[in-house]
């Protein structure tokens, strides 16, 4: 018996409700994708910028590093070998000297520089190619590698830059962690409407490390920073340090001649040898405190001898300069 109008009014509508619902959730389906998208964009987007400001970051620790091996293996310990030859030496109130008692060579200071240099030969005796790369870039992050150099002796990179405290991974700032289980495609299983919902949930999550990284990369950019305005102090150090070194080993050759093992008696000196002694001493002094200092402490922040030691050493060039203008 045909269906009266009414029963085929009814199989009608019910059927246009579940093509809407069919094109409804084809539209939801696409809000969650095309937000599952955006959250994905977010997030490689945040994770590329901050590999390229780690990399970067990486590269000026590695050239600090390389500039500080360098001038300790040239500079710092040819004045080494010439000034532990003299012995004595009176303390002259040299004109633009009283401004540089901070700078001073002390004993221990010289000590310190020896264990350095053994600490600098036996670390980077066992490395080449990336290995001593990254042990130029732990260098420049740790200071005088104090804290690494065990390891680093050992070839053992690896757990030498994780001994700074963290911040050094793989490379000194290897600080991304992509989270577990992100931005999977969307199960089939699950309804539209919870595609969208758990779309938008990845949206937040990706949001919420975006900052993060965000926070890395403008850690990762003071790290470059600080360590370019060490290498430009360094080198300028250096600039006026090595001719001083030059002049003093002449000095030294001068007066040993005879007997090359011959100690040097500071009271034999003429007043302008003194003042040589006295200006190289301090730019030597400088030196080392750029060549002590960390950039790094602990994970993930700058030391907080970086900035003083910037300002103390910057605030002194004008008095270095004058005084080696002077010699």
């Amino acid at each position: 018996m045909p269906l009266p109008f009414l029963a085929w009014a009814a199989i009608a509508a019910v059927g246009g409700m579940g093509a809407v619902g069919h094109a409804v959730a084809r539209d939801d389906q696409k809000e969650a994708e095309s937000i599952a998208r955006r959250a994905k964009r977010t997030y490689d987007d945040a994770k590329s910028s901050l590999e390229s400001a780690a990399i970067i970051a990486e590269s000026r620790l590695e050239s600090l590093g390389r500039s500080k091996k360098e001038v300790y293996d040239t500079s710092m310990k040819r004045f080494m070998r010439s000034f532990e030859r003299i012995q004595d030496i009176p303390d002259k109130n040299f004109p633009g000297m009283d401004e540089l008692r901070n700078f001073r060579i002390t004993p221990s200071d010289m000590i310190q520089l020896r264990e350095m240099g053994s600490l600098y030969d036996g670390a980077f005796a066992a490395g080449a190619g990336a290995a001593a790369g990254a042990g130029f870039a732990a260098l420049a992050a740790n200071g005088s590698l104090s804290a690494v150099g065990s390891a680093l002796m050992a070839g053992n990179i690896g757990t030498a830059l994780t001994g700074l405290g963290g911040a050094l991974t793989a490379t000194p700032l290897a600080v991304i962690g992509a989270p577990v289980m992100f931005f999977t495609a969307l199960s089939a299983s699950f309804k539209a409407d919870e595609n969208k919902e758990k779309a938008r949930a990845m949206l937040a999550e990706a949001e919420s490390k975006a900052e993060k990284m965000k926070t890395d990369e403008t850690f990762c950019r003071a790290v470059g920073e600080r360590a370019d305005m060490f290498r430009g102090l360094l080198s300028r150090l250096n600039g006026m340090f090595a001719p001083c070194v030059d002049r003093l080993e002449d000095m030294v050759r001068s007066k040993t001649v005879y007997d090359p093992y011959r100690k040097i008696s500071g009271y034999e000196l003429s007043d302008n040898q003194l003042a040589l002694c006295a200006v190289t001493g301090s730019l030597a002094g400088a030196v080392k405190s750029v060549l002590d200092v960390p950039i790094l402490s602990g994970s993930r922040e700058i030391h907080p001898r970086v900035d003083s030691t910037i300002t103390r050493v910057s605030g002194k060039l004008p008095a270095l300069v004058s005084n080696f203008k002077r010699v």
